[in-house]
């Protein structure tokens, strides 16, 4: 496997950062009502996080861009509970080959929010798949 680099910024530039949109490019509705994506836009103000796939490894693409336009983009409305919030952490998910295919999302700007992972995209087939983590609860 050739050396990845997801991360194409730094997230401390948009940590605590407000999302105001969460778009999707050419959505693929499935049998069960669930979508998948070419490419997701976390829209910040006049920034996005740009989530694409890696279309020869199907690996998860992180860059920071212009805010997304033309035909195919589309407001994804399972994602409405993260607009007005704060970026907190991220994560980078590796599965059991080595290919980093998961990015996951916490929003708030105080501990423990900004800790608790809230919602993930899944790099599958050189498309997107997005899961809400919630409600989830600690084990113990």
């Amino acid at each position: 496997m050739a050396n990845h680099m997801a991360f194409r910024f730094d997230w401390h530039d948009v940590l605590d950062a407000i999302i105001s949109n969460v778009q999707g490019l050419n959505a693929d509705i499935m049998d069960d009502g669930s979508a998948r994506w070419e490419a997701v836009a976390i829209c910040l103000d006049r920034r996005a996080i740009m989530v694409t796939v890696e279309p020869d490894t199907d690996q998860i693409i992180l860059s920071l861009t212009d805010l997304p336009s033309g035909d195919g983009w589309a407001p994804i409305s399972s994602f409405d509970f993260a607009v007005s919030k704060p970026l907190g952490w991220s994560w980078l998910g590796i599965n059991s080959q080595g290919y980093k295919d998961s990015f996951t999302i916490a929003l708030g700007d105080v501990v423990p929010d900004a800790l608790q992972p809230r919602f993930m995209f899944i790099a599958a087939a050189s498309s997107l798949t997005g899961l809400d983590l919630i409600p989830h609860r600690a084990i113990g």
